[in-house]
């Protein structure tokens, strides 16, 4: 076997946000509604607060902009924090890649916090799916956000919790 033969290609890498992938993010309308229907944000809106409140993610599957995530912090909890998400189709045209990514960047989180809760559209079924596919508890919906629609509280704890 040649060195070339030997070489695995990653059809995924995620770096530090940058500004310019926020104006470059076309997000999946599932997310739009939801950052919507909950905050009244653009998910650009909502991708600049979460550039300037957390360390913040960039996905790329196959060279494209796949989304942008991050934690925001409890802002008096040491060890807590609200994981977000805005992704774009490509994680749903490259499934694979996506999930096996967003899985060693869930593994990052979880050491890094020990409690992380955030709400999820009932809508997003794709979503919530995937939250309960990384290890995330998802409980019943509830009446959530700006437009008192039904959202998923989900949750993931450390062992000391």
């Amino acid at each position: 076997m040649s060195a070339l033969e030997s070489v695995v290609f990653d059809p995924s890498y995620v770096r530090r946000a940058r500004p310019t992938d926020i104006a470059m993010l076309k997000a999946r309308a599932a997310d739009e509604a939801e950052l919507w229907a909950g905050f009244r944000h653009t998910p650009h809106e909502a991708a600049e607060i979460g550039l300037a409140s957390s360390d913040a993610w960039s996905i790329f599957l196959y060279g494209s902009l796949a989304g942008v995530f991050g934690v925001v912090p409890h802002g008096t909890k040491h060890g807590v924090g609200c994981p977000w998400a805005i992704l774009s189709p490509a994680v749903e045209m490259h499934p694979r890649p996506f999930l096996r990514a967003s899985r060693q960047e869930f593994a990052k989180m979880q050491e890094q916090f020990y409690y992380l809760i955030n709400y999820v559209d009932a809508r997003n079924t794709t979503a919530v799916r995937w939250l309960s596919w990384l290890g995330f508890t998802v409980y019943e919906p509830e009446d959530f956000g700006v437009d008192q629609l039904q959202f998923h509280r989900f949750d993931w704890a450390g062992p000391y919790v």
